[in-house]
């Protein structure tokens, strides 16, 4: 059985499940993103906020402070470039489109992004796919609640990306939902 290791592949779907739990927070609504919490944006002409393609990164310092700080907060997001990078974030920006507030599970989530990064997890070129990756695609899920997949909702949820996903099929909201899976089993 493939393991639970993700909540959502599809950065739609994390909007959908933010808006359901109240965890949405549209760009201009006045919250602040915290350490933890997923940015959310536009890719590729698609809007994840209308169900279309989009992009997600997670906060990975704290955008109090300076005024440059609060328009600019770091983000680390997932296949950037096709690896992960850390980076700062224009939230002024035209694709972004909000947040997605996630506690103290996110700001746990948000070791695991870290380690990914150092580790420097990329796509491999060719045929040959990256193992990690395919990890992440492992157990994330389409269809169901917001907690398909997660330790005991291994079964739940339509299509799984399944371990034998290639890296070249988008990874970013795999890749932060296996952070979090990871940082729920630890908790």
């Amino acid at each position: 059985a493939a393991p639970a290791h993700g909540w959502r592949c599809s950065v739609a779907e994390l909007v959908a499940d933010a808006r359901a739990t109240g965890t949405w927070h549209p760009k201009g609504d006045g919250y602040e993103p915290q350490p933890g919490d997923l940015l959310v944006s536009a890719r590729s002409g698609g809007d994840p906020t209308t169900g279309g393609t989009g992009h997600t990164e997670v906060v990975s310092v704290e955008s109090r402070g300076s005024a440059f700080a609060r328009l600019y907060p770091r983000t680390i997001g997932a296949n950037e470039g096709n690896t992960w990078v850390e980076a700062p974030f224009d939230l002024d920006g035209a694709d972004y489109r909000g947040c997605i507030a996630r506690g103290d599970l996110g700001a746990r989530a948000l070791a695991f992004a870290k380690v990914e990064l150092a580790m420097r997890i990329a796509e491999i070129p060719g045929s040959k796919h990256s193992p990690r990756i395919q990890e992440y695609h492992a157990g994330a899920r389409r269809g169901g609640t917001a907690t398909a997949g997660m330790p005991g909702r291994e079964g739940e949820g339509g299509a799984v990306l399944g371990k034998n996903a290639p890296d070249e099929v988008a990874w970013c909201a795999s890749g932060q939902s296996w952070c979090l899976a990871q940082a729920a089993r630890a908790a």
